[in-house]
């Protein structure tokens, strides 16, 4: 199944450790799913990556499109994981168990309302930050994050009132991105969204990664939670004047995939001033100042 992947196994691990960019540009690669690995200068920080099989919960393997693109513990200079919530494809301890142990310094920023329940699967607890919505998170000097409620399909917390799910606004250098992790699209998103690019003094963010598979009955009757759709996914990157929206958390799932090509098509007919990017599994993209 590794055919799917543009660029793959030592090959990406090379690309990703010798990527050297000036202080205008950061690179980012669409790893499936709604995983994404981006740098700057030095540093990397990753976003939902799944580089294990999907286990459910009962141990076993489900199926999937593709497998992870290297071993978890192959991945090394890794400054930050963020997780959005504790669904095997987002938060998967078989990818972080052995992350932590590559990579000792990096922090692992995961809602606050699943953190013990992460921690009882024998991840490791140092570097762990447990996240709400609306603190800000100073990683390192050049990334500082806000996370923002997420609705995956309702806002969620835990009994003590802090959140479930979760997404990301994340300046990194001179960069402004959003990582959605699962949602589906409400109001209140939208002005969440537009008061982290107000509170960072942009006009958008730079990059805005959205999920679009949806929520049916189809998908309900199998437990699969679902998102916001391409149609509400292009009107987000349109009311938050996102530079770039790149399409996500489509292709990995039997029976919960979608065609990006209709999120293009929408893009292109209702949007059609809007930067949109449909990438190969394992593509580098590079973004300029």
């Amino acid at each position: 199944m590794n055919d799917r992947w543009y660029v793959s196994g030592e090959t990406l691990l090379n690309q990703i450790r010798e990527t050297k960019l000036p202080d205008n540009a950061l690179a980012f690669w669409y790893l499936g799913q709604m995983g994404i690995l981006v740098k700057y200068r030095d540093e990397l920080a990753a976003f939902d990556v799944l580089l294990s099989d999907l286990c459910r919960a009962d141990g076993s393997v489900g199926a999937t499109n593709y497998r992870p693109p290297f071993d978890a513990g192959a991945l090394s200079g890794l400054t930050v994981f963020f997780g959005s919530h504790d669904h095997a494809d987002h938060i998967n301890t078989q990818t972080l168990i052995p992350l932590q142990k590559s990579n000792p310094d990096m922090k692992i920023i995961i809602p606050e309302g699943v953190k013990s329940q992460v921690l009882s699967r024998g991840l490791s607890d140092a570097g762990v930050i447990g996240a709400d919505a609306g603190q800000e998170i100073t990683v390192s000097p050049d990334i500082h994050a806000l996370p923002l409620a997420s609705a995956h399909e309702t806002y969620d917390t835990d009994g003590s009132g802090h959140n479930i799910f979760l997404g990301y606004a994340v300046k990194i250098g001179p960069f402004f991105l959003y990582h959605a992790g699962d949602t589906v699209l409400t109001e209140r998103l939208i002005s969440d969204v537009r008061a982290a690019c107000f509170h960072a003094h942009v006009p958008g963010p730079d990059a805005e990664f959205l999920p679009i598979n949806g929520a049916d009955l189809p998908r309900h009757r199998r437990n699969i939670v679902g998102n916001m759709d391409e149609r509400s996914a292009a009107f987000l990157a349109q009311v938050t004047n996102a530079d770039l929206v790149v399409p996500l958390h489509y292709d990995l799932v039997p029976g919960n995939t979608v065609n990006p090509l209709v999120f293009a098509s929408v893009m292109d007919e209702e949007y059609p001033g809007r930067k949109y990017g449909i990438y190969r599994l394992g593509e580098r993209v590079i973004l300029w100042k």
